[in-house]
């Protein structure tokens, strides 16, 4: 991409970037490049065989664009209609008559035909295009090998946002992500082939959770994955080997993944993180920070000489003079930062230790990046949340008993301090009192002991007697505020300590409760058995009620046959079958009997179970 000038003079010290100006046209503009040339590897135009219009055609690190013509004009246009990465599974070959083939695959599947004006020229381009490709590989098999050695890098969690610090490396052979707290430990792994594709900078919900991102903006990438993203940050020199060899072999072995991009574009946007944050840091909009930086090159007139030499055509080194505020180096910006996230999370800290102590709430800081404020969230101070729990009265106490509790310990670490600089005053005191006679002995004649006091209190040294002072009472103030952080690092201690003592307990109770429930499973279950049971057999004693009953009526009516029976001539006969069918009455009396007894068995089993 293009940028202005501003992006130099913010960028030119920084010796990891190898800028050049060049002349861009009418406009004020330049290109920003790294570890390469803004000349292009080739440049012509070939006819094409689909359309049988002319195109412009320019190669540069591994990516073709190809414009279009300007009908009245016949010039280029501005934008390409079509760009093709040539280093991902690229083919080119020479056809008859002067034509070359390219079949490309990223960023989708595409294959165009260019004839030329002669044999010479296609042979031209074959060879460009390459050697272009040779390169790249080279490029693409330098950053495997970093990759397969790995570095360490931050990885952020989706749940709190919060990162750990893991040695990551990659195994070529399984297509796999591995990572873990040293090389030898066994490795958390993630499969690249299921990959959809990759993120340059921090863009997820991940990093946008942070309230304070503590790594670079411009070292920050996501794999995405369908269910999930991995979130990671890596220190600022090995960004371009992780990213650019990471989109390589996803390319190569994801199947998902159909999109990628340029060198130049990895490098444009790399420049623009950086430029956003440096704009962010001193509370302007990227667009405004470089307007800005615009103006202050203009007044300055080695660029502007710079300038001027490259419209002419010669090659220049761009030096910013003296009199343009000199921008700091990529270290000393980090290093910036880096202090500006701890100077923001020790105004954190303090807020946080200082308003359950009483007084108005400090109000925070207005963040110097120009964005929505999130919504934190602060747990409730210690005492407030304990006099929640209680009733009114008792929590307007038990509050007013924590202040003066946290009074008195801050009033007696204050008199412990007092004492302890008491004594310190009194060792400086005797070790300048045995200096004296060495001083007079050694200088008093030129300058005598009695009137180092009034030198120092001039006006010469008096703004190092303040500055003295200043820190001693920043030490003093840093002194208390340790103090008072202790105590509530203790108090901290005692509640963690507490809430294992309860979680334990709450352990043993919940295995009781499944305890108790198993058991109670258990009898329930003998209950149904019980009653399934007892059912079973009040149904056996209805039955031989109702066969015995059927009995003792066939019996009436046996009887009644007898005595007809002993009136006429059949008795005889009849007595028979009386006396057979009383035997099958004593033997249904018995078989009655030992169902009675079954049944009152069953009846104590019940009871029992019950």
């Amino acid at each position: 991409g293009e940028w202005g000038g501003g992006a130099l003079r913010r960028l030119s010290a920084d010796p990891s970037w190898a800028l050049e100006l060049r002349a861009a046209g009418p406009c004020f503009r330049g290109h920003l490049c790294t570890r390469m040339t803004r000349e292009a590897e080739k440049r012509g135009r070939l006819v094409s065989q689909a359309t049988g219009e002319s195109q412009v055609l320019v190669l540069r690190c591994g990516t073709l664009r190809i414009y279009g013509e300007n009908d009245k004009t016949k010039k280029r246009k501005i934008f390409p209609h079509s760009t093709l990465q040539l280093t991902h599974r690229c083919e080119v070959s020479v056809q008859p008559n002067n034509c070359l083939e390219i079949h490309a695959h990223v960023p989708f599947e595409a294959e165009y035909t260019f004839q030329a004006q002669s044999e010479d020229e296609a042979k031209q381009w074959v060879v460009a295009l390459s050697q272009s490709l040779s390169q790249a590989r080279e490029r693409f098999a330098t950053h495997m090998e970093f990759l397969a050695q790995g570095s360490t890098a931050y990885k952020y969690n989706y749940s709190n946002s919060k990162r750990m610090r893991r040695h990551f490396w990659i195994d070529a052979e399984k297509v796999e992500l591995c990572w873990g707290k040293s090389r030898s430990d066994e490795p958390q792994t993630m499969s690249l082939k299921d990959s959809v594709g990759i993120l340059y900078g921090p863009l997820t919900t991940t990093f946008q959770r942070c309230s304070v991102l503590e790594d670079l903006p411009w070292c920050c990438f996501s794999l995405l994955f369908p269910d999930r993203t991995l979130d990671l940050a890596v220190p600022t020199g090995s960004i371009e080997p992780w990213f650019l060899g990471l989109q390589h072999l996803l390319m190569e072995k994801s199947a998902g993944c159909v999109s990628a991009i340029s060198e130049a574009q990895f490098v444009f946007r790399r420049v623009f993180h950086k430029l956003r944050d440096s704009a962010h840091r001193q509370s302007f909009t990227t667009w405004a920070y470089v307007i800005r930086q615009l103006k202050s090159l203009g007044n300055d007139p080695g660029f502007r000489e710079a300038l001027n030499k490259a419209r002419a055509g010669a090659s220049v080194d761009v030096k910013v003079s003296a009199a343009a505020a000199s921008p700091s180096s990529a270290a000393d910006a980090e290093a910036e930062a880096k202090a500006e996230r701890r100077r923001r999370r020790r105004e954190g800290k303090a807020e946080g230790g200082t308003a359950p102590g009483g007084g108005e709430e400090p109000k925070p800081e207005k963040s110097s990046r120009r964005k929505e404020e999130k919504p934190s969230f602060a747990p409730p101070p210690r005492e407030s949340a304990a006099a929640s729990l209680l009733p009114s009265a008792n929590g307007a106490g038990q509050a007013a008993k924590a202040a003066q509790a946290a009074a008195e310990a801050e009033e007696q670490d204050l008199q412990n301090m007092v004492a302890e600089l008491e004594k310190e005053l009194k060792g400086v005191d005797s070790k300048l009192e045995a200096l004296h006679p060495k001083w007079d002995s050694a200088v008093g004649a030129t300058a005598p002991f009695s009137s180092l006091s009034e030198a120092l209190h001039a006006d010469g040294a008096s703004w190092q007697g303040e500055s003295c002072a200043e820190i001693e009472r920043e030490l003093l103030q840093l002194q208390i505020t340790s103090k008072s952080m202790q105590r509530q690092l203790q108090a901290a201690e005692k509640v963690e300590k507490q809430l294992k003592k309860l979680a334990k307990q709450y352990k043993d109770s919940d295995s009781q409760v499944q305890a108790m429930e198993q058991d109670l499973g258990s009898a329930e279950a003998s209950a149904r058995s019980s009653e399934t049971a007892k059912l079973g057999a009040k149904g056996a004693l209805e039955c031989t009620e109702a066969q015995t009953s059927h009995l003792e009526r066939r019996v009436k009516e046996l009887e009644q046959q007898l005595q007809q029976a002993d009136k006429g001539g059949e008795l005889a006969v009849l007595q028979q079958q009386n006396e057979s069918q009383l035997k099958e009455l004593a033997k249904l009396d018995a078989e009655k009997a030992e169902l009675s007894k079954k049944a009152e068995a069953l009846s104590k089993d019940c009871r029992a179970a019950e």
